[in-house]
């Protein structure tokens, strides 16, 4: 698991980068962050994947819910129902997009699962006329405080079935085809070796 404390010397955030053509097209992140009124999760060129924390019910703010956010090319596209974010759980985010010439399909899977079974479980869905994603060759993960166990970023949409794979399982590498763990994940980050960052600045990308 990797420390994120955006107040101190701690890590505050990560760069994942790749190269060639080919971008992105599903990001998958295992978090327990710490409950503040709006996180950022992901950014990328023409992207965000946000938390805004707080929900009122009863004209009280429970500080457990936020709802999940996505923005692309400065437009909010997504703001999912009130969700319990910050219940000290670790969730499963998977953020997927699929671009038809013309328009971006954006799906964005979340729950989490705890003794071999799916506790919670929500999907999102949304269509955009852009394409913003596709520019640049680099994202960045945190700017948050809380923790972050794994980072996934695959070269195609995962379905559905695969999420709930990796709900129950976030060591699974399973992706859309037999050799996807090899030819179609770009960057799997699992913090199992504990390294000081500030002597070495670097994750090695497994």
């Amino acid at each position: 698991t990797l420390v994120f404390n955006s107040s101190s010397y701690i890590t505050s955030y990560i760069t994942a980068s790749w190269s060639g053509s080919t971008k992105p097209q599903s990001i998958e992140l295992v978090v327990k962050p710490t409950y503040d009124t709006s996180i950022n999760l992901v950014s990328g060129s023409g992207f965000k994947l946000y938390i805004s924390g707080g929900v009122t019910f009863n004209g009280t703010i429970n500080t457990q819910y936020g709802r999940l956010g996505l923005k692309v090319n400065g437009v909010a596209l997504v703001n999912t129902n009130p969700y319990t974010f910050f219940d000290a759980n670790f969730h499963t985010i998977l953020l997927t997009k699929e671009y038809d010439g013309s328009n971006s399909d954006f799906t964005i899977y979340y729950g989490y699962a705890e003794k071999d079974r799916v506790v919670k479980k929500e999907i999102e869905y949304t269509t955009a006329a852009n394409n913003a994603w596709e520019s640049g060759s680099q994202i960045v993960i945190g700017g948050f405080n809380g923790e972050l166990d794994d980072v996934k970023i695959w070269k195609s949409a995962l379905s559905s079935s695969l999420f709930n794979i990796h709900l129950l399982d976030s060591e699974n590498m399973i992706g859309n085809y037999i050799s996807a763990s090899t030819d179609d994940l770009l960057i799997r980050l699992d913090f199992e070796h504990p390294k000081n960052l500030n002597l070495t600045g670097s994750i090695k990308n497994v």
